[in-house]
């Protein structure tokens, strides 16, 4: 199966996940881009048929009042969605791709590097890999965020970048 395929799997548990109610159990080692006070918790895990010997990672994102997520890139596709908030999002090298609240990925808008928007409940951001960016919550809420990737196991899935 493709890549693409996958990518849509992950995109639509992404949407099943967000939508129910899960514990979850903190997952400290993929938290050192954020600051100290932003948790990720992963809330589902799975090794999809279509994509022998990888693993499928939901997590959620919670980016505390004025809290800021440092310069980092992903080596793999991630794609995120904003649950509640709102988040200032740049991108520092590459491009993401941002669907927005209510549309498809048919009308997708390209974000490229040295441009910030604004990311709001229901806006689902696609980074590809090794695009470097960073955000931040500026507002007096809490911003969360769920997001999907696919990799190898063990694999490291976010790099600070300096």
């Amino acid at each position: 199966m493709s890549v693409a395929r996958v990518i849509r799997i992950a995109l639509g548990a992404l949407v099943v996940v967000a939508m129910s109610v899960v514990s979850s159990a903190d997952v400290a080692a993929a938290a050192d881009q954020y600051s100290k006070q932003t948790t990720r918790d992963v809330v589902g895990e799975s090794s999809p048929p279509e994509a022998p010997g990888d693993l499928l990672t939901v997590a959620k994102v919670t980016i505390p009042p004025k809290g800021l997520v440092a310069k980092h890139r992903h080596p793999v596709m991630q794609i995120a969605t904003i649950v509640s908030g709102r988040l200032t999002y740049s991108v520092l090298d590459g491009t993401a791709y941002v669907t927005r609240s209510g549309k498809t990925t048919q009308s997708q808008e390209a974000v490229t590097a040295g441009h910030t928007i604004t990311l709001r409940p229901g806006d689902t951001v696609t980074e590809n890999p090794d695009m470097v960016h960073q955000a931040k919550n500026a507002t007096s809420k809490p911003v969360v965020v769920w997001t999907a990737v696919v990799a190898k196991p063990g694999e490291t899935i976010t790099l600070n970048v300096g």
